[in-house]
């Protein structure tokens, strides 16, 4: 229970929207890594979620995908960096208090249940509003990125934001 509400209710309100972002810590990450937002992109199948995370490690994550770019090459000459897309505070979302990136080349992907093992700790649902040109180019980000696996980029809609 979180502040009197179950985790598996709190993760049940996992859906894609332009309306709320996901606020966790992912147990992967090394333990002194803080929660990240996360953003739910949507999929054909609704049996799986797909979550993108915004990270201020910007200098970090971008350097370690320019040096993939530079030491593979990729079919079509994509770039991992071009899956990176970059947020400040001109890009309007409430949240975002200094220059952070989101990371379309690592996105989760799975059921709730899964998600549900990976989150360390509490999970916290933020209102807020991610203009519909950002949340389309991280859906578009996520198909090109040369890293994400096939079965995500086939499962992902590719739609407009602009009604969400």
């Amino acid at each position: 229970m979180i502040d009197g509400i179950s985790i598996d209710w709190q993760i049940s309100t996992i859906k894609p929207s332009t309306k709320k972002v996901f606020l966790f810590k992912d147990k992967n990450h090394s333990p002194n890594s803080p929660k990240h937002y996360h953003l739910c992109l949507p999929t054909i199948d609704n049996k799986y979620i797909c979550l993108v995370m915004f990270s201020r490690s910007y200098e970090k994550i971008k350097s370690q995908y320019e040096r993939i770019d530079k030491t593979t090459t990729f079919p079509n000459d994509k770039k991992c960096v071009d899956s990176l897309i970059d947020v400040d505070q001109s890009s309007k979302i409430n949240f975002v208090k200094q220059k952070s990136i989101i990371n379309c080349n690592s996105p989760i992907y799975g059921s709730l249940e899964e998600l549900k093992n990976k989150i360390d700790g509490s999970l916290k649902v933020i209102e807020t509003n991610i203009p519909a040109d950002i949340y389309n180019s991280l859906i578009v980000a996520v198909n090109n990125s040369p890293v994400v696996k096939q079965y995500i980029k086939q499962n992902l809609k590719i739609h407009s934001a602009s009604h969400k």
